[in-house]
């Protein structure tokens, strides 16, 4: 017997004997199929930076939240702490009587700086002022090349090639938040008021 679909069922059995006289017999019993663990999709960012957080979440109910590794921790709740610079996957597992599902979201964890002094120090880029209203500029010892902004949903909101030392960034028609700029294979963390 195979259940297409989980709910509630009655299977009737019926057997008919004929031996000079003929006789049926019925069996009937009501029975559940359970549904197949489904544990959905899990949304969010698959960004975070060392010692920040993210929130990640799954529709399915009644799943547990996992890490792969030691780069992130993951709260009961779907919060998860960047640890250690890496990638990590964050696992959401439902489990029921009929087996277990797990859905896999894949995250990497920067090394995001905020302060201007530091980022001098590691790499003569300059990124301020940070938090900022308007826009965000950029200082370079060399030309900067190319230059990426991501928010936190790891979406693209600019991707361009500076070919000076210095340039502005405006982030007025950005939404409030956090966002990770990549030049020179470096990634600095601004806050967007």
């Amino acid at each position: 017997m195979i259940g297409f679909s989980s709910g509630i069922d009655t299977i009737t059995y019926t057997l008919t004997v004929t031996c000079g006289t003929t006789a049926t017999v019925s069996a009937t019993t009501v029975i559940t199929v359970n549904p197949v663990p489904d544990a959905g999709a899990v949304a969010g960012a698959d960004l975070v930076c060392v010692g920040d957080t993210i929130s990640l979440t799954d529709a399915a109910p009644g799943g547990t939240w996992t890490s792969a590794n030691g780069s992130a921790f993951v709260s009961s709740s779907g919060i998860v702490l960047g640890l250690s610079i890496g990638a990590d996957t964050i696992m959401y597992t439902v489990t029921n009587a009929c087996g277990t599902d797990v859905a896999e979201h894949p995250i990497i964890v920067h090394n995001c700086i905020t302060n201007v002094e530091s980022v001098n120090e590691q790499c003569n880029i300059k990124v301020y002022p940070n938090p900022t209203n308007n826009e965000v500029f950029i200082d370079a010892n060399d030309k900067i090349g190319a230059l990426k902004i991501t928010n936190t949903l790891g979406q693209e909101v600019f991707d361009g090639y500076i070919d000076t030392r210095t340039t502005a960034i405006s982030l007025r028609a950005f939404p409030s938040g956090v966002y990770f700029i990549n030049a020179r294979d470096r990634n600095f963390k601004i806050i967007k008021e």
